[in-house]
Formats: C-alpha cells, sequence, structure tokens
C-alpha cells in the first residue's frame, strides 16, 4: 500500500502519469459533462445561456495570454535545467518572480477589460443586442476573478510537473467543476446567470488551493523579487513570445467562431460550446493527459541531447494516441445522437438542440487525432525549446479555419451552406493541417517518422472500421429492439454498442500483433500483481 501511495503522490513513470492523468480528467470530464446537463436543463440551448458562454472570452483570453503563454510550456525546461543543476533558491526565486509578474500583469488586464467591456463584447458577439449585450457585459466584467486564482494555479501546476508531481494538478479541474455545479445549483436560482458567475470563481479558487498545497510540501520559498529583468525570467518570455501568439491566434479561433455563431439562431453558441465539450473528453483523455506525462521527459532527453531516444518516445507516444483515439472517434461518429442525448438531454434542452449538437459533434471528431496529435508535437517542440515552429503551424491553422468558417457558412455558390456545423468542420480540417505542418517540421530536429506513424494509422483506421460495422448493426437492432422515447433505453442503446465495438477492436488488434496493445497488458499485469 505503501509503495501504491508513493506512486500516486510522488515521481511517476510517464506510462503511470498518463493514465493516473488520464483517470482524473475522466473525473474532470465527466463533472464537465454533469455541469454541462445541469445548464442545458436549467437553461436550454438558448440566448440566456449564450451570453454565458460569450462572457469567458475575455477572461479565457487574459489566462491563456498572460499565464498559459508565458508560464506554462515556456517555464518548464527553465525550472527543470535549474532544478538538474541543484540551484534551488535560484528556482524558487524564478517562480517567484513569475508570480509577481502575474499579479501585476492581472492587475493592469483587469483594469482595462473592466473600463472597456462594452466595445470589447460588441467585438466578440457583434450580433447581441439589448438585455443580451448587457448581460454578457456584466458577466465578463465578474469573471475576471477567475484568472487570477487559476493563474496562481497554473504556476503551481506548473512547478509540480516539473518534479513529475501529477496527483494535484490532475485532481484540480474536477473541483473547478464542482465550484461552477454548486454556482448552477445554488446560486443561479436567486442570483440568475451572475450566480453561474460566481460558481466559476468558486471553481477557480478551489483549483488554485489544492495545488499550492502540493507547491508548498516541496519546501517553496517566496522571495519578495520584483527584478522582471532576471536572467532565467528573461528566457523564459523570450520563450513565452512566440507562445503568447500562438495562444493568441487560438483565442482569436474561438473569436471567430462567438462572433460567427452571435449572428446565427439563438442558442448556436451553446450548441457548440456543448459540442466542443463533448468532443474534448477524449482528447482529454488521450492527447492532453500522455502530453502532459510525457513533457518532463522529453525535455531532459532534449537537454541531454538524446536525439534517438526522443524520437522513440514520441512515435511510440503517436501510435499510442492513434491506437486509442481513431476507434474512439469512428464510435463517437456513430454514436453521436446517443452521446448527445443521454449526456445533455433533460429539462429545456429538446430534440432540436440535440440534433444540433450531435451533428457539432460528428464534425469535431474528424480530427480527435490531429487535436491530439497537437498537444503531444508542440510539447515536443517546447522541450527543445522551440516555440516559433507551433506559432506557424497555428498561424496557418486559423487562417485555413478563418477562410473555411466563411466558405461552408455562407451560401456561396458551389460550397455547402452547413450553418454551426460548419464552424465544426472548419476546425477539424485546420486541426488536420496543424498537425501536418507539426510533424513535417519535428523531422529536422529527430529524423523523418511520418511514413511510420502514416503505415500505423491505416492499420488501426481498418481494424476501427472494421469494428464500426458491428457497433452500427449493433445500434440498429437495439434501436429496433427498445422503446426509445425512454432514457435509460438510450444508454443502453450506446453503451451495448460501444462495449461490443470496443471488444471486436481490441481482439482484432490481439490478433494482428499490435505491439503498442502489450503497455497497456503489461501495466495491468504488474498492478495486478
Amino acid at each position: 500500500m505503501k509503495e501504491r501511495l508513493k506512486h500516486l503522490f510522488g515521481e511517476n513513470t510517464i506510462f503511470q502519469a498518463s493514465l493516473l492523468i488520464s483517470f482524473f480528467i475522466l473525473v474532470a470530464r465527466i463533472l464537465g459533462l454533469v455541469r454541462d446537463r445541469i445548464l442545458a436543463s436549467h437553461f436550454g440551448a438558448g440566448n440566456e445561456l449564450d451570453t454565458f458562454f460569450a462572457a469567458f472570452r475575455l477572461p479565457d483570453l487574459m489566462f491563456n495570454l498572460i499565464i498559459i503563454g508565458s508560464f506554462a510550456s515556456a517555464f518548464i525546461p527553465i525550472f527543470m535545467e535549474l532544478k538538474l543543476k541543484d540551484q534551488k533558491e535560484d528556482s524558487w526565486r524564478l517562480v517567484s518572480i513569475l508570480l509577481n509578474l502575474l499579479l501585476f500583469l492581472w492587475l493592469i488586464g483587469s483594469i482595462l477589460v473592466f473600463a472597456f467591456a462594452p466595445y470589447f463584447v460588441k467585438i466578440i458577439a457583434p450580433g447581441f443586442s439589448g438585455t443580451e449585450l448587457e448581460t454578457t457585459i456584466h458577466l465578463t466584467r465578474l469573471l475576471l476573478l477567475s484568472p487570477l486564482f487559476l493563474g496562481i494555479s497554473t504556476i503551481a501546476g506548473s512547478v509540480l510537473n516539473a518534479h513529475k508531481r501529477f496527483f494535484l494538478t490532475a485532481l484540480a479541474p474536477s473541483l473547478y467543476n464542482i465550484g461552477i455545479i454548486v454556482g448552477a445549483l445554488f446560486f443561479a436560482p436567486s442570483l440568475g446567470m451572475s450566480g453561474l458567475a460566481w460558481g466559476v470563481i468558486l471553481g477557480a479558487f478551489l483549483h488554485f488551493v489544492i495545488q499550492w498545497g502540493g507547491v508548498l510540501k516541496l519546501n517553496f520559498k517566496y522571495f519578495w523579487d520584483f527584478n522582471f529583468f532576471n536572467p532565467h525570467v528573461k528566457t523564459v518570455i523570450k520563450l513565452a513570445i512566440p507562445r503568447v501568439f500562438t495562444t493568441s491566434i487560438y483565442q482569436l479561433n474561438l473569436w471567430v467562431q462567438t462572433a460567427v455563431a452571435s449572428f446565427m439562431l439563438g442558442g448556436s453558441i451553446s450548441v457548440l460550446n456543448f459540442g466542443q465539450n463533448i468532443q474534448a473528453l477524449p482528447v482529454s483523455l488521450v492527447g492532453v493527459a500522455l502530453s502532459s506525462a510525457i513533457f518532463p521527459t522529453l525535455t531532459e532527453i532534449a537537454l541531454r541531447g538524446g536525439k534517438e531516444e526522443m524520437r522513440a518516445k514520441i512515435i511510440k507516444a503517436l501510435k499510442i494516441i492513434l491506437l486509442v483515439i481513431v476507434p474512439l472517434s469512428l464510435f463517437l461518429i456513430l454514436l453521436r445522437a446517443q452521446a448527445v442525448r443521454v449526456i445533455l438531454g433533460a429539462g429545456r434542452f429538446d430534440w432540436m438542440d440535440t440534433y444540433l449538437t450531435a451533428k457539432v459533434v460528428g464534425y469535431f471528431s474528424i480530427s480527435l487525432f490531429a487535436q491530439c496529435f497537437v498537444f503531444l508535437l508542440n510539447q515536443s517542440f517546447f522541450a527543445f525549446k522551440d516555440t516559433r515552429t507551433p506559432l506557424k503551424a497555428a498561424f496557418w491553422a486559423f487562417i485555413a479555419n478563418f477562410v473555411l468558417i466563411f466558405l461552408l457558412t455562407s451560401k456561396i455558390q458551389h460550397f455547402p451552406h452547413l450553418g454551426i456545423e460548419g464552424i465544426a468542420l472548419a476546425f477539424s480540417l485546420a486541426s488536420i493541417l496543424e498537425a501536418s505542418i507539426l510533424i513535417l517540421n519535428l523531422k529536422t530536429k529527430i529524423g523523418s517518422f511520418g511514413k511510420e506513424i502514416v503505415s500505423f494509422g491505416f492499420k488501426i483506421l481498418i481494424l476501427s472500421l472494421v469494428s464500426g460495422v458491428f457497433v452500427q448493426l449493433v445500434k440498429t437492432f437495439l434501436g429496433n429492439t427498445l422503446n426509445l422515447s425512454f432514457g435509460i433505453n438510450v444508454l443502453l442503446q450506446g453503451l451495448i454498442s460501444l462495449i461490443v465495438g470496443s471488444l471486436i477492436f481490441i481482439f482484432l488488434a490481439y490478433f494482428s500483433r499490435v505491439r503498442e496493445l502489450e503497455e497497456f497488458k503489461r501495466f495491468f499485469a504488474k498492478k495486478a500483481l
């Protein structure tokens, strides 16, 4: 038992850490889906909830530009370098200065956003007017407290990850979602949409408290140091600048999506957000978890100059992503209506909301493998202290996304007019382009590996298609057998179809001698002992 706790709270291997993170991401995502079900049931996919999702854009922009861009991926390699050189005081001084810089940037950013919120909101959601506009402005100002707590928490999480301690970092998002659920159930009935915003703030505070408790156990020492020209801080900022632009491009993508959706039918922004949250579950479980777990190891290898070792780790990680995410993508496309109905189908979330959200989920699912690849490949470049290449890839993906949204949502001859689902398809195609650019550029650092990945991916795709046939057959049979007007029967239809498809895929992969399947077998066999 002591050894299990040591593995849980202490340093973890890549595969153990990945599964640990995946488990807690699953818990967090389940709580997130419970949160979405509560929101969908109470408000439906309508104008009221659209204002809540639109209000997130400015605070999220602050968080991603100031915190994610400046401190996460750019910070860990420098902190790890100081740690490996046993310069403990310098490493804590670096953390302290970045904390002080964060507080300074948050204060300046909050004053500007609070003062000019009416103008910013009109840019983010140009289709809003009247009550919708006023509510979005109010919620935007209120939510400015959230980036402060999440920012401090992100620095704490980066420190914990650098020490290969993933438990608290993986647990924090669950607490964030619990806060929002509390806001929806207990604050919103009396405070309305402001209650939801206070739930977000509560969740951000819990996210902050749990991780800083872990940092304090590492004997963190705070320095009252505002020397923003410290050499290590300057290095972090230098590495962060391209990353800031990369996250800016991602935020621009979200702005384009929100702006276009604000001109569509009421509830379009909500449908888009619900669809994104559902498709984000497999991406988080596979892509984010594996990337977070492998990043410190890749950084150490890069510092040692182990090119071949780096290549082997990345190829292995990409194959594991394909092994898991390709069949999941196909199954989600086939069972998208069941997934949406089970997760969101309650209260004011009617059949039309389900229909539109399911179509959006289907188009998002096309690019699940590419989204996972982007997370992992970006981390690979960051390990080499290269933040420019991900920026270039994100830029071209943004241009493609922008053009495709225009073509797919406008009534242009020779192009399909897809409406809200056109936004999802544009995002998927742009994600595939971004992953392709990253793969082509990474070969200059570790050698060519694209053909090996394509060959393996094609093999997994064939196995997935065969498995998908069984999923469709079982789904159709149960659809003709069960009364699908009852939610429990919809759940059974989707769950049984998924289980059958998964077992068929595992059987086919085993007899096709997919070596990556052995990783899971060895891990669970070891645990059983």
